[in-house]
């Protein structure tokens, strides 16, 4: 599926984690420092906080400069500790958005698969209606029909932001990248998890830092809901990081949906810019543009079918 796809852009992401988790992992220590400071009482009293840090400060400050030293070793190690764990919880999450689900089985990703497909259906049925009366309108030169057209393409719009195809997933996001793993194979009969690799060896520098950087913003939209996670546990003793996660979880989710759509596009674009030159790069015929035909010869090269 489009997970063999995401794990091949993800490998060079590990090199440069530890520049974009260092700061959020500091961030994420300092606000565990004012959790324990504070507790449970109103965040505002400024001179109650400053305090009570002080009194933390104090507590080593005092043993001179080998305290020192090895207060700022645990914090740094509480933060990369904390950017590890982030890092990996936003794996997960990746997992869970891409997740498939299955209408007819039970649990809360069947529900919400289910969910998503009524609502899908629902719209297309409002949309195919709308495009029908349009379309009546055109033929019988009714008044008003441009009205209708219009009409039918906000329907269609509707629709299309609930998913481009049929929901099989409980997510947006996993629906809108299947959806370009669906939409290769209906137009070229490419398996793209299969011709990926293989597409990737003849794509320009350029494109594949384009396709890295989408790749990575998706990655770093997962682990900002993997902060907001943290910050949800750190509200057991201050209450105030409660608000901090739910900010942090929602600029996630969204930049999350704004990711998978760059990404989904990317592919999708490359594949048709560059399948040419993939079918030509094998030793087959190809015109300008890739077509089923080639596709099929293609996907049967790189099964090494005889």
């Amino acid at each position: 599926m489009i997970t063999g796809v995401l794990g091949s852009l993800g490998g060079k992401l590990a090199e440069r984690w530890a520049a974009t988790l260092a700061l959020p992992g500091l961030l994420y220590v300092a606000v565990a420092v004012l959790a324990s400071a504070l507790g449970q009482r109103p965040w505002y009293p400024v001179a109650e906080a400053r305090r009570r840090l002080a009194a933390m400060a104090a507590d080593t400050g005092g043993h001179g400069p080998a305290a020192v030293v090895l207060t700022v070793f645990m914090v740094l190690a509480c933060a990369a500790g904390a950017a590890v764990t982030a890092r990996g919880l936003g794996g997960l999450v990746e997992r869970l958005w891409l997740m498939e689900g299955d209408p007819d089985a039970t649990g809360p990703v069947a529900w919400l698969t289910r969910r998503r497909r009524a609502k899908y259906r629902s719209a297309a049925r409002a949309a195919d209606s709308a495009h029908l009366a349009a379309a009546r309108a055109a033929r019988s030169g009714t008044d008003g029909r441009q009205a209708l057209i219009r009409q039918a393409e906000r329907a269609y719009a509707v629709r299309n932001r609930v998913s481009l195809r049929e929901p099989c997933h409980p997510t947006w996001i996993g629906d809108r990248l299947a959806a370009t793993e669906a939409r290769v194979h209906e137009t070229y009969d490419l398996d793209l998890v299969s011709a990926w690799p293989r597409l990737w060896l003849i794509l320009p520098d350029g494109v594949r830092l384009d396709l890295h950087q989408a790749r990575a913003a998706f990655s770093a939209a997962a682990q900002l809901i993997a902060w907001a996670a943290g910050y949800a546990v750190l509200a057991v003793w201050w209450w105030p990081a409660a608000v901090i996660g739910c900010a942090v979880g929602v600029a996630g989710w969204w930049r999350g949906r704004a990711a998978a759509e760059v990404l989904a596009l990317l592919v999708e674009s490359v594949v048709d810019v560059h399948g040419a030159e993939l079918a030509r790069a094998l030793g087959l015929e190809c015109p300008q543009r890739l077509t089923r035909a080639v596709g099929e010869q293609v996907m049967k090269s790189l099964r090494k079918d005889t």
